[in-house]
């Protein structure tokens, strides 16, 4: 287990606390912080992600998960969601689908979904998803 950096470590503490207070942007701050102490430092990226989300930019949201190499996991928040491949709609999403988002362009999110008929991948608006 490698050692943390203290000094990320109480960025990434003050940066929980500030989330915990419901100050997005000083938790996204500090965060950012832990981060630039210890690029390593796993639950500042998630941490940041989570303020991102909440903040509703969940392309920013997914380059800090991306970091870590997993997909962003989002709910299919609007009623008339679809799944797009260019002009060509590969599904129609249901409110409460789960996706997960694995990068972010402008506006709209990649993502992967399993649907009854199998994992159907394209793009979303983020303002459809939550």
């Amino acid at each position: 287990i490698s050692r943390v950096n203290p000094q990320s470590l109480r960025a990434y503490n003050q940066a929980l606390a500030a989330y915990g207070h419901g100050d997005l942007i000083e938790a996204i701050n500090l965060a950012t912080d832990a981060l630039q102490y210890d690029r390593g430092n796993i639950w500042a990226h998630v941490l940041r992600a989570s303020c991102y989300a909440a903040y509703r930019d969940l392309a920013k949201a997914v380059d800090d998960y991306r970091e870590l190499g997993i997909p962003l996991p989002c709910i299919v928040a609007s009623e008339n969601a679809s799944l797009r491949d260019g002009d060509k709609v590969v599904a129609k999403l249901r409110q409460g689908d789960k996706v997960y988002a694995i990068r972010a362009e402008g506006e709209r999110l990649y993502v992967e979904v399993r649907l009854v008929d199998g994992v159907k991948a394209g793009w979303v608006e983020q303002s459809k998803l939550e």
